[in-house]
């Protein structure tokens, strides 16, 4: 089975010390979600997998195509090559580059060179308005057309799993409405895995397969939308980092 598993996972940052024997699992095709309000852990527990944040204990193992690799023991850049891609809260463009220019440039990385043209084409289809504004810069787009650019870069380093750091930050409502719908519709057709961190719980939940909600940087709570239905006043105590009644 292809599958991330995090292993009782702790990290901070110096002294403070932030993640508390965080323990969960991403498999193949899967949406799963990581629920929290600001300040809970969601984007320390991001940048550990992409290894910006070096754990102080436990193990972040990939497990794929017959191989395990930790991905705590590697720098960002072989975690890159390793297939997992990072579309980053406020989404980080490159602003003064063109919306190609900052495709091409993600899709340059070892991993994806050689598949740059394919990973381009893949991504003006998903995304037809960055064909249309394939020559404007990207600082002059807006926040939404902004939000799926930084998708698409991620798309174009020919990732095995996705992660995807707030993407609603700084969106109005509708426009983050969009956002998701665009996020769902492309790991619907094109079965990616991804792995989404979000404060609007009851959205993300209609998202994913699964959810994790995290509070005061431990995981308090397993919401899996195959065991039935999900009561709202569950997801509100949730949302307010409460154990289950």
């Amino acid at each position: 089975m292809n599958r991330l598993v995090i292993e009782n996972l702790s990290a901070g940052y110096g002294a403070v010390a932030v993640l508390h024997d965080v323990s969960l699992e991403l498999n193949e095709s899967e949406f799963v979600a990581l629920l929290g309000t600001n300040g809970n852990g969601k984007s320390t527990l991001l940048h550990a997998i992409l290894g910006f944040v070096k754990p102080t204990r436990g193990r972040i193992l990939l497990e794929w195509d017959g191989r395990t690799v930790d991905l705590t023991k590697l720098p960002p850049h072989r975690i890159v090559n390793e297939g997992i891609a990072l579309v980053p809260e406020g989404r980080r463009l490159v602003p003064n580059l063109t919306v190609e220019e900052n495709l091409v440039l993600a899709g340059s990385c070892p991993r994806a060179r050689n598949d740059l043209a394919r990973n381009l084409a893949f991504c003006y289809a998903t995304f037809p308005l960055l064909r249309e504004r394939r020559t404007q810069r990207a600082s002059t787009m807006s926040g939404g057309q902004q939000q799926l650019l930084a998708i698409a870069r991620a798309l174009m380093t020919s990732p095995r799993l996705v992660v995807i750091d707030e993407p609603s930050v700084g969106l109005a409502p509708i426009v983050v409405a969009q956002v998701f719908e665009a996020v769902r519709a492309l790991q619907a057709e094109q079965n990616l895995t991804i792995l989404m961190a979000e404060q609007s719980f009851f959205q993300a939940v209609d998202l994913a397969a699964r959810a994790y909600v995290l509070s005061h940087g431990r995981i308090i709570r397993t919401i899996d939308r195959s065991a039935g239905s999900i009561d709202p006043e569950d997801l509100r105590r949730a949302m307010m980092g409460l154990e289950a009644a």
